[in-house]
């Protein structure tokens, strides 16, 4: 017990300062750290590429499937019957882009994928394809791959994208060119001036050279 002639510890001011700031911050709790949708969707994202990924590595037919890599009988024998020849798989999904659509349920994902793997003969390989392009729609509350054989949506997704660029670019261009034109004129008019003064000049050295012999 500490008497009224002691001396207050550091201890015993700091407790005062947090009581303080904990009697006037009166912002909801909800209100006090409000997460932004577009990172909360990209997160989701990011770990559905970690799912795609170790999937990818273990053969996990399931999870493929879930994802949206494997949408068939066809795709399912292909993908079993590839994986059959092949052991100590390594997949890299590195420097992706995420452009999000459609109020955040749909979205453009692009990476860079690298594979390793050990064939029958123990031969060790490595594939570095060009950079992957997927579309992924969420559906049920997950991610999943809308495949490419639809040309005209992954067209039209990709149009709405870059359309503002190409749009700024023509009309850059477009006002460039008359920019250009007008100096061309402009520097044709001066050299047709400057080439009359010279003409002048000529004509009178030539008329009045008598007159200074």
């Amino acid at each position: 017990m500490r008497t009224s002639l002691e001396k207050p510890t550091s201890k015993d001011s700091s407790d005062k300062v947090v009581d303080k700031v904990q009697k006037y911050n009166t912002l909801p709790d909800d209100m006090k750290a409000i997460p932004d949708k577009e990172e909360i969707i990209k997160d989701e994202i990011q770990r559905w590429l970690q799912d795609y990924q170790k999937a990818l590595e273990m053969a996990d037919i399931e999870t493929l499937k879930e994802v949206g890599f494997i949408s068939s009988k066809k795709e399912e024998r292909k993908f079993r019957k590839q994986d059959s020849y092949i052991n100590y798989v390594s997949v890299s999904l590195k420097n992706a882009v995420i452009d999000l659509q459609d109020d955040g349920d749909q979205a453009v994902v692009s990476f860079d994928r690298e594979d390793e793997w050990t064939d029958e003969r123990g031969d060790r390989h490595k594939k570095v394809p060009p950079r992957i392009t997927k579309i992924l729609k969420k559906e049920d509350g997950m991610w999943k791959i809308v495949k490419n054989t639809d040309q005209t949506k992954m067209q039209a997704i990709m149009h709405q994208k870059y359309k503002d660029i190409f749009d700024g670019i023509t009309t850059r261009y477009s006002n460039l060119r008359k920019i250009v034109a007008k100096l061309s004129l402009a520097l044709t008019e001066k050299t047709s001036e400057a080439h009359d003064a010279t003409t002048d000049t000529e004509k009178f050295d030539e008329s009045n050279k008598n007159l200074f012999p």
